[in-house]
């Protein structure tokens, strides 16, 4: 998936880049800057991009690398996270 850049959050790449979330290490740096820089639309725009799924994987992976809250925040929701049966 081609993901087009958000400036707030990715100031430091060029205007018209874009990430591709299939390569891990892009989907490593799109998860650790929307979870320690962006708001809420951002973070429900992750989801729709990844799913809860996919930002629990990537988010094992990045844990350590992050703000000792953000961190926590996100180790209580996976915790107390339950889907819906479908």
């Amino acid at each position: 998936m081609l993901k087009k850049l958000k400036l707030n959050l990715f100031w430091f790449l060029k205007k018209d880049a874009v990430l591709d979330l299939e390569r891990p290490g892009t989907r490593q740096m799109y998860v650790q800057q929307v979870l320690t820089r962006g708001h809420e639309a951002d973070i429900r725009e992750l989801l729709r991009d990844i799913g809860v799924e996919g930002l629990k994987v990537t988010f094992e992976d990045i844990k350590f690398f992050l703000p000792s809250a953000v961190r926590l925040f996100w180790e209580d929701f996976f915790v107390d996270y339950n889907p819906l049966p479908k």
